[in-house]
C-alpha cells in the first residue's frame, strides 16, 4: 500500500473497538470545547479540544482524526453554540485532525515532531484558513485578522507542551500494555 493510500485509508474503521474509541474521543472533543482558559482578560482563550483529535490522529491516523474533528465541531456547535454555525470552522477542525494524523500515526512522538505538526496546523488552519473564513463572514476585518495572528503565535508553545504531555503519556501507556 502506498503512503497516500495509507493516509486516506478507512481500514481502521472496520474494528468496533476503534469506532467506540472514536465516539468517546468525539464526546471528549465536545466536552473539552467548553473548557477554555482566558488570557489577557477575555481577549484570548486557550482551549484543549485539539487534544482529543491529536490522540485519535496518533492512535488511528488521518481519516479517523479528520472525522472526529469534524463531527465533534458540528455536535459542539449545535449543543453549545458560541455564535452562528459556519462550515468553514468545521473544515478547520477536520484539517487539524488530518494534519495530526499525518504527523503522529505510527510514528514516535518527539518534541520536534509535535512542533512540526503544530506549526503546520498553525500556518494552514490558524493563519490561512481562519482569516479566510473571517473575511467571508465579516468582510475582511483587518483588526480581527491581526488578533488571530497574535493568538496563533502566543498559543503555539502552550499547545506544543499540552500535546507533548498527552501524547507522551499515551505512548508510555502503550509501552506498559505490551
Amino acid at each position: 500500500m502506498t503512503e497516500i493510500k495509507k493516509i486516506f485509508s478507512f481500514k481502521e474503521f472496520r474494528n468496533v473497538r476503534v469506532l467506540v474509541i472514536c465516539a468517546l474521543m468525539t464526546a471528549l472533543n465536545v466536552v473539552l470545547s467548553l473548557f477554555e482558559i482566558p488570557l489577557f482578560g477575555n481577549q484570548m482563550m486557550i482551549g484543549f479540544q485539539f487534544v482529543a483529535v491529536a490522540i485519535i490522529g496518533y492512535m488511528y491516523g488521518a481519516m479517523p482524526a479528520m472525522i472526529v474533528g469534524g463531527v465533534g465541531d458540528i455536535i459542539g456547535a449545535f449543543l453549545f453554540p458560541k455564535g452562528a454555525f459556519f462550515i468553514g470552522f468545521t473544515l478547520n477542525a477536520m484539517m487539524q485532525g488530518f494534519i495530526f494524523g499525518i504527523f503522529f500515526y505510527k510514528k514516535q512522538i518527539t518534541i520536534p515532531r509535535i512542533m512540526a505538526a503544530l506549526l503546520a496546523s498553525t500556518i494552514i488552519v490558524s493563519l490561512i484558513m481562519t482569516p479566510t473564513w473571517i473575511g467571508i463572514l465579516f468582510s475582511s476585518n483587518q483588526w480581527i485578522t491581526r488578533g488571530i495572528y497574535v493568538k496563533a503565535i502566543t498559543k503555539y508553545p502552550v499547545d506544543v507542551l499540552i500535546t507533548y504531555i498527552f501524547l507522551s503519556s499515551l505512548n508510555m501507556a502503550k509501552k506498559l500494555k505490551k
